[in-house]
């Protein structure tokens, strides 16, 4: 445990570039790709962007004009100006939303994994915004998606040496257009990955902040299999990211590992005694409020749900987070709490949050909310049934107000599948905040089949959602 008191009091995540949806990423690779790939590259292709022509990422330059740029020299400074752009976005974010600026910043940690500069990420951004002299910077880089909260973990060991209050600015970015490759090897990492930039204000002062952090752990799998999983790879094409098929099972494992040592540290004495004696790790998931895991994609989520035994409304950040951004490797987490955010936690709420990545590397830290958020949105979904049919209408609200009633979809009482219902609902939301159920869907379905839908849609609940039965 920290000896000495370290907070999040802020933190901004940039939306610096333009979105592109999967769709429009097709039609860019159909262009510039496609016509030198074979038949099966671009089947993977259309299967991983066109079964979900909607999902979406950021980038600072089109697709296509950084497939036209094959030097490699170029592609470097175009590297530079991405990162840049991102940083500074994200600091001046920050620096704004928090009231601070360089002159009450004493260490800088950046990490990004998918370039190289020098001077470095840290280095451009003392300049950029004119810090101290006696500014401490730290560069990490190579860790991956795992290394938001490495960095993180650094700044708080920056902090706990020093014995008056001092603050660290943290940066995680990802310009991840860097690692287009044209060629094989290129598709799933061209699919995957989006960019972003996280900035974070940590603080040992006395002043009003977001989070205490109570707890980090960091471990590693450092056995060849796990080594080999996530490799940075280079061909005629340009850089990429490799990514193994046993990369599923190196991470539950990895994670396993982790827990083992995490978990200890928030359950009860007699849990803990329990474990001593089984290694067997208890059921803890109901002691934390939130969980922000990272968005590494939509198997990798359901692989984590199932895993630590939670269901998907628990998990409803992360895969919003993958929905709309992709991942953005070490940033990605921070996304996944400004999600948090907008749902609005309450004083002293626990939120643990984890990555992973390349090495194979897992960090986890457990926070606790200082003072409570006020909610920005929520999803309402109404059911009910009539003329033979489910129907299903969703209301978005937003900072207390309500919006107009959409209709989600219907579905035939008759041949109705509780599972298809739930699945249908998730796709469409991502999550939900309350589930509105009127007297006629009970009334109009079968006992059993009712009793089995409720059950499906309360796994879709986000925390603290609830299940009304008018």
């Amino acid at each position: 445990m920290f000896t000495r008191g370290v907070k999040l009091v802020d933190f901004y995540c940039s939306d610096h570039g333009k979105a592109i949806s999967n769709a429009d990423l097709y039609q860019d690779i159909e262009k510039t790709v496609l016509p030198t790939l074979s038949d099966e590259s671009r089947k993977l292709y259309q299967k991983l962007l066109l079964d979900n022509p909607e999902r979406s990422r950021h980038v600072t330059h089109d697709i296509a004009y950084i497939a036209s740029i094959t030097d490699r020299s170029e592609r470097l400074k175009l590297y530079e100006e991405s990162i840049r752009g991102l940083m500074v976005d994200a600091v001046a974010g920050l620096f704004k939303q928090a009231g601070v600026g360089p002159d009450n910043i004493d260490f800088i940690v950046v990490t990004s994994s998918v370039g190289k500069t020098m001077p470095s990420a840290a280095s451009i951004i003392a300049s950029e915004f004119g810090f101290a002299s006696k500014t401490v910077t730290l560069n990490l880089g190579d860790m991956a998606c795992s290394s938001g909260l490495a960095a993180v973990d650094a700044g708080v060991r920056f902090l706990r040496s020093e014995r008056a209050p001092k603050r660290c600015l943290v940066v995680a970015l990802e310009a991840v257009t860097n690692l287009f490759n044209q060629s094989e090897y290129g598709v799933v990492p061209n699919v995957v990955f989006g960019e972003g930039a996280a900035a974070i204000l940590l603080s040992t002062h006395r002043e009003p902040a977001k989070y205490a952090i109570k707890e980090s752990v960091r471990t590693i799998a450092a056995h060849k299999e796990a080594y080999e999983v996530i490799r940075f790879t280079e061909n005629e094409k340009g850089p990429s990211i490799r990514l193994s098929r046993e990369l599923p099972q190196v991470a539950a494992g990895a994670i396993k590992d982790n827990l083992q040592q995490f978990v200890p540290r928030v359950v009860s004495p007699w849990d803990k005694l329990r474990f001593l004696v089984t290694k067997k790790i208890p059921d803890w998931q109901n002691r934390l409020e939130y969980w922000a895991l990272h968005p590494g994609g939509t198997a990798v989520l359901n692989g984590l749900a199932r895993n630590l035994k939670l269901a998907q409304g628990n998990l409803a950040f992360s895969f919003r987070v993958f929905d709309q951004r992709s991942n953005m490797s070490s940033p990605s987490i921070f996304y996944v709490l400004r999600e948090i955010e907008m749902h609005g936690p309450k004083k002293r709420d626990r939120v643990l949050m984890m990555s992973f990545g390349s090495g194979f590397k897992v960090n986890t830290m457990l926070m606790k909310r200082l003072s409570s958020a006020r909610p920005e949105r929520s999803v309402v979904i109404e059911l009910k049934a009539m003329n033979g049919q489910l129907h299903c209408h969703t209301r978005q609200q937003s900072s207390g107000s309500e919006t107009a009633t959409d209709n989600l979809f219907q579905a035939d009482l008759a041949t109705l599948d509780p599972k298809v219902i739930a699945n249908d609902v998730w796709k469409r939301t991502l999550g939900v905040n309350q589930f509105r159920i009127c007297p006629s869907v009970s009334r109009d379905l079968s006992s059993e089949r009712y009793r089995s839908l409720v059950q499906e849609l309360r796994g879709l609940l986000m925390p603290k959602g609830s299940l009304t039965e008018l």
